[in-house]
């Protein structure tokens, strides 16, 4: 069978050399496929061309809200580091504010229970796209939740301790709390080089080293035990605090009180000097609890009393 065939004729318009095309109806289905596909191409190169440009833009959008959340994190970072060293401060004057009110220090495995816990799981999406922003919130969510744990148990504890001072008045009235003068702490207390004999000691107090002349404070209510000279200390004063308490200040240049003679928190009672054995003006101080020596800085809240 005669394949059919479509035929075109050209008619220029002299009616001169008549051209005639023959076209098979293949060839036509041929050339028509072939544009669909251009069109679709077309259209779909446009359609990529766009889209790849949209997600460029979302990228370049994502990396600077990532920068900006980088920032955030950053500044978290420090704000966690500043409340962790106002918490961390805050527990160190609870631990003073327990023995002013005669509570038992918190000891760590306390203050460890008190911060414990499973850690946030994270966002699992967010571990996906970036692990180590995700590692970097998930650390921070523990961090903040120890620290809250922390600030509650240092709230509790503070609360504890007012209400025990609240409920001995009198006794919070005896009991030292002041730094006896003003100045730095040349020596501390426990074992330490004696600055004279030059040989290990166990120092029952501390040293405040300041100028001469400056006044000593009694660092709580109670009465005048002992107003002398007593060899190496130079002139003293001692305090008899009553609930056991005493406080000892020794190298005095200066003595304003006597013996048997009631003071208050605040009261001057002499000058700082070098009296006794010495290597130059300041104030031995020392506070005994039922005769035994005590760290006089478990005793000194300036923050708190005037």
């Amino acid at each position: 069978m005669t394949e059919k065939s479509w035929t075109i004729l050209v008619v220029p318009h002299n009616k001169e050399n008549v051209r005639k095309i023959s076209i098979r109806p293949g060839l036509i289905t041929f050339f028509s496929v072939l544009c669909i596909a251009f069109i679709f191409a077309g259209i779909y190169l446009t359609v990529t061309y766009w889209n790849d440009k949209y997600n460029l833009f979302k990228l370049a959008k994502l990396e600077n809200e990532n920068k900006l959340l980088l920032q955030k994190v950053k500044a978290v970072d420090k704000g966690i580091a500043q409340l962790s060293g106002g918490i961390g401060k805050l527990l160190e004057e609870n631990q003073q504010y327990r023995c002013i009110a005669g509570l038992q220090f918190l000891s760590e495995d306390i203050i460890e229970a008190g911060i414990g816990g499973i850690a946030p799981g994270g966002d699992p999406y967010l571990f996906e796209i970036d692990s180590h922003l995700a590692k970097k919130l998930q650390n921070q969510d523990t961090q903040l939740d120890a620290l809250l744990r922390k600030a509650d148990l240092a709230r509790q504890s503070i609360k504890d301790a007012i209400e025990n001072i609240k409920a001995t008045s009198d006794k919070w009235a005896h009991y030292p709390s002041i730094k006896p003068t003003k100045g730095y702490i040349s020596s501390g207390f426990g074992r330490r080089l004696h600055p004279v004999f030059k040989k290990m000691q166990f120092h029952c107090g501390i040293d405040l080293k300041t100028s001469e002349g400056f006044p000593i404070l009694a660092t709580a209510d109670g009465m005048v035990s002992q107003s002398a000279k007593r060899g190496g200390f130079g002139k003293t004063v001692t305090i008899d605090h009553g609930y056991g308490i005493r406080t000892f200040y020794a190298h005095c240049s200066e003595i304003y009180v006597s013996e048997g003679q009631p003071v208050k928190r605040g009261d001057v009672i002499g000058r700082v000097g070098h009296t006794g054995r010495t290597t130059g003006a300041h104030l031995h101080y020392e506070v005994h609890v039922d005769g035994v020596p005590k760290n006089p800085l478990n005793y000194i809240l300036d923050s708190y009393v005037p």
